[in-house]
């Protein structure tokens, strides 16, 4: 196990991304090349919701929440692509 962790784990580090919304903040998977982000529901709360996504290298990237699951406290949304 841990020789697979240590072979992901700057792909894992590059798919983090810090989300930044309403003074809080947040963190999410980017899950697609086109930029898809997925984060709990209770960090984006409802769809349309404006924030900005920190990556790993440091930009930061405009986004807007797509929906939310509370059921399942999942929301996607989407980044510019990485």
């Amino acid at each position: 196990l841990d020789k697979i962790v240590r072979r992901l784990s700057p792909d894992l580090v590059e798919s983090t991304v810090a989300i930044m919304i309403d003074g809080g903040s947040g963190s999410g998977v980017i899950v697609s090349s086109d930029g898809l982000v997925i984060t709990a529901a209770h960090v984006t709360s409802v769809p349309g919701k404006q924030m900005k996504v920190l990556l790993a290298d440091g930009r930061e990237l405009p986004a807007t929440s797509l929906g939310v699951d509370h059921g399942t406290d999942g929301a996607p949304f989407p980044s510019v692509p990485t």
